[in-house]
């Protein structure tokens, strides 16, 4: 597929995404591109497998017993499927007003909402090894259960989740956090937030971004969008000095026609102990 674009684009920074993001073409772009063969061609299949790999590690979780945010999220819902069955409460948060509207469309069962029925079928048919047609129907129904609240974050505010009472179990965050800090100082300074974000023992799933400087969005995809170049030593500096102990690190190579990053790395990580900034 051809993008037209500009010769010299302006480099957006994470403030305008409120203005440019859109989500079905976010979501066309970036995240519906499953291929059962190639994690490489589908950054989206390494995320659903780590994600399930984790919530479903023996003895780790029992069923209906903790509290997940979704940090960052975007407009995509598939990252919670994994999480729900373990899931007391889940809240969904993201910086651009459009991308809140539409996971608001889809709990509401909006007939403009974005159809996630395939990536339910896929997490359960394909990673799960369950059968039943029903189960995705139910899986998608106890989600828009426990989806107990859709509301705005900002990591470079000094209280990311501004006026929310409660810490959680899991803070969850997808490639993120590169779009919004325009420094490894302020990276490093996000982490931390997040970590407050945390319950004792608490933990932080992670993917980042690797080798990124710039991607693009928009309905013609021809927004030009910065991102903090990370490498996987950068990310596991900033996790380990949150005073995280990191439980399981993976990177793939990956390819994208509007984004020149060249891998992707999941992180699970444990807080240590609780820490006061």
């Amino acid at each position: 597929m051809t993008t037209k674009r500009c010769s010299d684009p302006k480099l957006h920074t994470g403030e305008d995404y409120a203005k440019y993001f859109e989500p079905e073409a976010y979501i066309q772009e970036y995240v519906d591109t499953l291929d059962l063969n190639s994690e490489k061609k589908s950054e989206e299949a390494f995320i659903l497998r780590k994600r399930h790999e984790f919530f479903t590690t023996e003895g780790r979780f029992k069923p209906n017993s903790s509290s997940v945010l979704e940090f960052g999220g975007g407009a995509s819902l598939s990252h919670l499927i994994s999480a729900t069955p373990f899931a007391s409460e889940i809240v969904f948060s993201d910086y651009a007003p459009p991308a809140l509207e539409a996971v608001k469309q889809w709990q509401q069962g909006h007939s403009q909402a974005y159809n996630w029925d395939p990536f339910f079928e896929y997490v359960i048919a394909n990673l799960e090894k369950n059968s039943s047609r029903e189960a995705p129907k139910q899986r998608i129904s106890d989600l828009k259960k426990k989806m107990s609240a859709i509301i705005s974050c900002d990591i470079r505010s000094d209280k990311p989740l501004e006026g929310w009472p409660k810490k959680f179990d899991v803070v969850c965050a997808s490639l993120c956090l590169e779009v919004a800090c325009r420094t490894y100082e302020e990276y490093k300074e996000g982490i931390r937030k997040l970590r407050s974000l945390l319950n004792k023992s608490g933990w932080l799933l992670l993917n980042a971004a690797l080798g990124e400087s710039s991607h693009y969005l928009g309905k013609e995809k021809d927004e030009k969008f910065f991102s903090l170049t990370l490498t996987a030593d950068l990310v596991k500096e900033a996790i380990a000095e949150a005073n995280f102990e990191i439980v399981d690190m993976e990177e793939i190579s990956v390819e994208f026609d509007t984004a020149n990053a060249s891998g992707s790395a999941f992180v699970a990580a444990q807080l240590l102990s609780p820490t006061e900034d």
